[in-house]
């Protein structure tokens, strides 16, 4: 987990991300299929709120993966984990 991530473990992020799922109604912003993960419009990385519900979006894992791996930076380390989320 990230340095920007170390926060979104405990108690408070479980209740935020339950409430924006469910907001959503389990649905992906992107494609409209069923989803279960919460996505940082702005990345944390590039100081975007990890609290702020206008910040967080339903996206399914697939297009999530997809998001993330375009947010990484260009090193051959990073490259390697966005072309892993990317296959998953």
């Amino acid at each position: 987990m990230s340095r920007h991530h170390k926060g979104l473990r405990g108690q408070r992020w479980k209740r935020l991300r339950l409430k924006v799922l469910r907001r959503a109604s389990w649905r992906c912003a992107k494609c409209g299929g069923y989803a279960n993960q919460v996505d940082h419009i702005e990345p944390l990385s590039r100081g975007g709120d990890p609290w702020d519900e206008s910040n967080l979006q339903v996206l399914c894992k697939r297009d999530h993966a997809e998001k993330t791996a375009t947010e990484l930076p260009r090193d051959p380390e990073r490259q390697a984990w966005a072309d892993y989320l990317r296959d998953m």
